[in-house]
């Protein structure tokens, strides 16, 4: 099975800390597709989310001219994001002594997530610095996660 959903907020002004976006009304986009697959006793599934943010250039602009007595964090902002994970399972109930009614399913995972995935540099200028960093300064380098797991659920 494969699906697929779709998010458009027409303004994320709501989230701010404080009203300081005047004449800037930055939409945002979700996309994802996601799949689960099961064969005989083998079950996969994953998801890919892609998330844009208009004038995360300005919004970053902004951010660096919070107060610094504000408890909200004044960081740069990417215009894109991007997620994705993936895993794989085989059902080892009978080998184990368990009826079919029952999945005991080691499984290997992995993980991959970046929130500023292709970032441009304007959106890096962090406050205080008179240079800004390259996205590859800010990058959040992949996290591969392999977990052996035991779960035990009824099917």
């Amino acid at each position: 099975m494969v699906g697929s959903s779709i998010y458009y907020g027409l303004n994320t002004n709501s989230n701010r800390p404080e009203d300081d976006l005047d004449g800037v009304d930055p939409p945002l986009l979700l996309v994802d597709v996601h799949t689960i697959l099961q064969h005989d006793r083998w079950r996969g599934s994953g998801v890919v989310i892609y998330g844009y943010l208009w004038y995360a250039d300005e919004i970053s602009e902004r951010n660096a001219r919070l107060p610094n007595n504000s408890e909200a964090l004044r960081t740069a902002v990417s215009d894109n994001a991007l997620a994705a994970w993936g895993e794989l399972g085989y059902n080892i109930n009978t080998y184990v002594g368990l009826d079919y009614l029952h999945r005991l399913e080691p499984f290997a995972r992995v993980d991959y997530y970046d929130t500023m995935y292709n970032s441009r540099k304007h959106c890096l200028i962090i406050r205080g610095l008179k240079e800004p960093f390259s996205p590859e300064d800010y990058h959040i380098h992949s996290q591969i996660l392999y977990l052996l797991s035991l779960i035990t659920d009824k099917v």
